[in-house]
Parts: structure tokens; C-alpha cells; sequence
């Protein structure tokens, strides 16, 4: 299942600038971020524990940070009588 990191991406963006800038802060190198952030490696318990703490992510909103199910936009075509 991917997630959809978009709430996570703005939060660096406005506390850090850039995800580089972050990276550096959290001790990861740029590249390992884009792997998480981008689906293609799955964040640890320790990495979510430690980026938490760094972007001061209250525990109750972790699973809006971490836990967003990513879902494919679905066009559907209307016509008179409904959905097709």
C-alpha cells in the first residue's frame, strides 16, 4: 500500500524549507528522504519517531503525517441518466 505523504512534505517545506535542508537536520542523506517520501522504501518506526520529534508532530497526529492512505484519481464519465 503507498501513502500519501503530501501533509508531511508541507510540514518540512514550512518548518526546514527545503527536503534537503531536513535530510541534513534528521541526519539522513537527501536521496534516503525521496526513497520514503516517494514510496519506494517504507519509513521505520525509528524514522517516524525521530522526524516526529524534529517537526514537533503530536502523537495523535502521526497517522495524518505518516498514514494517509494514496489513492489513484478515478475519472468517471457522467451522462443524462448517471455515471457510466
Amino acid at each position: 500500500m503507498a501513502f500519501d505523504f503530501e501533509n508531511l512534505k508541507r510540514r518540512i517545506a514550512r518548518q526546514y524549507g527545503t527536503h534537503a535542508a531536513f535530510a541534513l537536520a534528521a541526519g539522513y542523506s537527501p536521496r534516503h528522504l525521496v526513497e520514503r517520501l516517494g514510496n519506494w522504501s517504507p519509513f521505520t518506526v525509528s524514522e517516524i519517531r525521530w522526524i516526529a520529534l524534529l517537526l514537533d508532530i503530536p502523537g495523535d497526529q502521526i497517522d495524518l503525517y505518516f498514514f494517509t492512505p494514496k489513492f489513484d484519481k478515478i475519472e468517471l464519465e457522467v451522462t443524462s441518466d448517471g455515471l457510466e
